[in-house]
């Protein structure tokens, strides 16, 4: 929500020099706790997350790799309820059946 600034009272010319919109609410980041007057809502699960930016939504909402640890950010991969950025991380994990593409053939 924004209000205009009229300026300080019985300034002669302050409505004039000094309006401007500025924020009267701002939500603060459900990540890193930035008040922001541009935050972005991003529903998931019937929840209702606040975020400042993408980087920070990926943090709080995108799914981490079971071996490595990083966010991912596509579809990944997914073999018996754990979750892989890549075959690679999976195969370190000891499962063998996923491949990142349908044309190579891995060692068993």
């Amino acid at each position: 929500m924004l209000g205009l600034d009229r300026g300080a009272p019985g300034i002669p010319g302050g409505a004039d020099r000094r309006a401007a919109l500025i924020p009267l609410t701002m939500e603060r980041c459900d990540n890193c706790g930035n008040p922001y007057d541009k935050t972005f809502e991003v529903h998931l699960g019937g929840v209702r997350h606040v975020f400042d930016s993408f980087e920070c939504a990926i943090q709080k909402l995108a799914p981490a790799c079971a071996h490595c640890g990083c966010r991912i950010l596509g579809h990944g991969l997914e073999a018996d309820g754990a979750l892989y950025c890549c075959a690679h991380c999976a195969r370190e994990k000891g499962v063998q059946r996923l491949v990142d593409r349908a044309d190579v053939h891995h060692p068993a």
